[in-house]
């Protein structure tokens, strides 16, 4: 497992759409997935794409075991994920509830800046494992978030592309500003 550098905004491979994987069950991609995870504790995020790794595959690391958050990442039974990283590949997202639900988010490619987004509360989503096998569930809150955030990441899209107020932008030093002007109902998530 290595720990890998970071690509910051400007670099870009963040800005071009990512590539399909065709073959999941490959080593290259079981490595690859390792040392995202490596690379994304050492951070301290709770999720990487692979493209803010400089690789242009479609490739996700979530772990929600750094989060406060009552929700659940689940399968399509309904049985909530443990809290370990999970690699979803190729992923696609169905949401089943409107982009209207603000939260405040970082970006480890972005460091030191928080900025209000709107995402959908909830959503189903379907991808492949490491082992190449389909594999689909559902998320809320702050794990359907999380799926969002590192899904616009394999478009070429960052959180600040989805602000709708540049105003709700912050240095992560003064974010307790902003935490005053928004509703106590916003979250606050850890960076990406």
């Amino acid at each position: 497992m290595r720990l890998l550098k970071i690509a910051k905004l400007g670099h870009p491979v963040l800005r071009r759409r990512a590539q399909e994987v065709s073959d999941a069950k490959e080593k290259f991609w079981q490595d690859l997935a390792q040392d995202m995870i490596v690379t994304m504790q050492d951070a301290r995020g709770i999720g990487l794409a692979a493209p803010q790794i400089y690789q242009p595959w479609r490739i996700i690391i979530i772990d929600l075991s750094m989060a406060n958050d009552d929700h659940f990442l689940c399968d399509a039974q309904g049985v909530p994920y443990p809290p370990q990283p999970l690699c979803l590949i190729n992923p696609i997202l169905h949401f089943t509830s409107p982009p209207d639900r603000p939260g405040i988010e970082g970006c480890l490619s972005i460091p030191g800046w928080r900025g209000m987004v709107k995402r959908a509360e909830k959503l189903n989503w379907q991808a492949v494992n490491l082992q190449g096998e389909p594999c689909s569930g559902s998320a809320a809150g702050l794990p359907a978030r999380i799926l969002q955030h590192e899904c616009d990441h394999l478009d070429g899209i960052v959180f600040l592309d989805r602000m709708e107020d540049m105003q709700s932008l912050a240095c992560e030093e003064e974010l307790h500003h902003l935490r005053q002007h928004t509703e106590s109902s916003h979250e606050e998530n850890p960076p990406t």
